[in-house]
Parts: C-alpha cells; sequence; structure tokens
C-alpha cells in the first residue's frame, strides 16, 4: 500500500485537526456527535478527548465518502492539518505526503515500511512515530529541524545515524527492540545535548551488558 491523495483525505476524516479556535473545534465535534447519533447506519465516531487541546480519534474506522462535519476532508486544506495517523494501514512506501505545510505529528507505526524517505519537506514536523515497520536504516531525517520526539522502536536498526540533521532539536528517542549490538553506537549521541530520553530496551547490546554482570 502507498500513501494516496485518497488515504490521505480519510486520515484526516480520523485524525486531521485543522488550527481552529478550540470554541469552534468544540462546535463542530458537538455538530459531528450529533449528526451520528441520529444516522443509525454508523455505530462508531469521532468523539473528542477531555482536557486541553483536543485529539479527534474514531472509535471504528471510516470509510472513504462517509459523510462528516469536522473534519471535511473534500474541501479541508491540507496546510491546515497539524497531526495526521496511519496506523494498521500496511503502508509499504512513504510518498505524497504534499502541501502539508503545518503538519507537526505523523504516525506511520505499524506497517511495512523499510525505508525513511520523502519526508524531508515536512519542516514543521515535531513528533514521528515509526514504530513496528521493517526498517534498516536511519535515514531521510535531513529538514526536520523541529523534530523533537522519533520514535523508531521495533524494527531492525543496527547503527545509530544520519541523526545530525535533528541533533539541536530531538529531545526523546525511542530505538527499543532493533538489532544495535554495539554500545559504542551511544558515542554518536553525544552532540545531542537537548536529549532527556532515550530508549535501547530489548537491543542485542542491552542483553550482553546483562549477560557479562551476571
Amino acid at each position: 500500500t502507498v500513501i494516496d491523495d485518497a488515504m490521505i483525505r480519510r486520515c484526516i476524516q480520523a485524525t486531521g485537526i485543522s488550527e481552529l479556535p478550540l470554541d469552534l473545534l468544540n462546535f463542530k465535534v458537538a455538530q459531528q456527535q450529533q449528526q451520528q447519533q441520529q444516522q443509525s447506519q454508523q455505530s462508531g465516531g469521532l468523539h473528542s478527548s477531555g482536557g486541553r487541546g483536543h485529539h479527534l480519534a474514531p472509535s471504528a474506522p471510516q470509510q472513504a465518502g462517509s459523510s462528516s462535519a469536522f473534519p471535511n476532508a473534500a474541501t479541508m486544506s491540507l496546510t491546515s492539518v497539524i497531526h495526521l495517523r496511519f496506523s494498521f494501514l500496511d503502508v509499504r512506501k512513504i510518498d505524497n505526503l504534499v502541501g502539508l505545510s503545518s503538519l507537526r505529528k505523523l504516525q506511520l507505526d505499524n506497517n511495512a515500511i523499510s525505508k525513511i524517505e520523502n519526508i524531508s519537506h515536512l519542516t514543521t514536523l515535531e513528533v514521528l512515530d515509526l514504530s513496528f515497520n521493517r526498517i534498516k536504516q536511519i535515514e531521510g531525517l535531513e529538514g526536520l529541524t523541529m523534530l523533537r520526539e522519533l520514535i523508531l522502536a521495533s524494527n531492525e536498526i543496527e547503527q545509530i545515524e544520519n541523526l545530525e540533521p535533528i541533533s539541536k532539536s530531538l529531545e526523546f528517542l525511542s530505538l527499543g527492540r532493533n538489532k544495535i549490538s554495539d554500545p559504542e553506537e551511544l558515542i554518536k549521541l553525544r552532540p545531542f545535548t537537548h536529549l532527556k530520553s532515550l530508549s535501547l530496551q530489548g537491543n542485542p547490546m542491552e542483553v550482553k551488558r546483562y549477560t557479562n554482570t551476571a
């Protein structure tokens, strides 16, 4: 599966959040809930989590062409989308993510992606989740100078490399359950002065360390 315009539009319906005032956002959420109560055909729908900074999420997958009060995927400008989720969609190649000039969070977890590519133009991106894929090499992060969180857990990565473009912004790095075996790889993270959290659980070098101290 390759990301195309139709998939993007469906995911906007599911997780896209435009930069609307919160009062208008709340109105749109309430309007959507009211519409879904009136339509007995669909059992699931969008809901809003409580607290500041609302997140829209589907309790059941939205079908292409289904009506939606918010966000209106057919007319909504891609430039206003700040969050997209493509989880569990059997995506094999990252492509066609154009026009998303305000995107801050991109979730591509639990797919079949083998290469990080075609995202260097997403210069506003702050969170990138590529966990549970088939990625063997860290690459393609050029231009992501605002990236704070990089989640690459449960892949096939053997080396910590090509992180220089995000060395000044990265705060959270998840590399657990990969194939990193050489502890010397950690030296490469010394220039990352803003790094606050590093996860390496489940890598071969961790097994070696505990075996040697036993």
